[in-house]
């Protein structure tokens, strides 16, 4: 065998154990999550100032051990009639906090969540005032208000 060719041939098979060693490497992949849930699914309907007056989504936040963690945004939910805004959050059972935020505004929402319960939460604006400042630009003030509807049970 010629030096050339038993290098070419220790090469490629040093490149392949290489590849082999990197395949047995650990990866970060995220699990299936199979623990027990409940669904909180905050929404704000067509009808209300916020989306038919104000033209806003809301933000929601998990509260957790006084930290704010980002849950999601509202989104258009096309399908429903009305149509409406909403973001739906699977949590484990438990008492959870929720912080809702529409412009700058918050308010906070308790809920005790069961496995397999749907736990519907209307967002709403209200007290809703504007304003013409120098004539040219509208300040708008308002409040909001998140209000938990009866839970939904499992296969309801």
């Amino acid at each position: 065998m010629s030096l050339t060719k038993y290098l070419h041939t220790t090469a490629a098979l040093l490149v392949a154990g290489a590849a082999l060693v990197g395949c047995d490497a650990p990866h970060d992949i995220t699990p299936f999550d199979d623990r027990p849930k409940g669904y909180v699914a905050f929404y704000i309907p067509a009808a209300d100032p916020a989306y038919s007056e104000l033209h806003v989504g809301a933000q929601v936040y998990r509260v957790v051990e006084g930290q704010r963690i980002f849950a999601g945004s509202t989104q258009k939910w096309k399908n429903l009639s009305p149509v409406r805004h909403g973001l739906t959050v699977a949590v484990p059972p438990g008492e959870h906090t929720f912080a809702i935020e529409i412009a700058g505004g918050t308010t906070p929402v308790t809920l005790k969540v069961e496995q397999d319960y749907y736990y519907p939460v209307r967002i709403a604006a209200y007290n809703v005032t504007h304003r013409l400042l120098g004539g040219m630009s509208d300040h708008i003030q308002f409040q909001i208000r998140a209000t938990p509807e009866t839970p939904i049970p499992p296969g309801a």
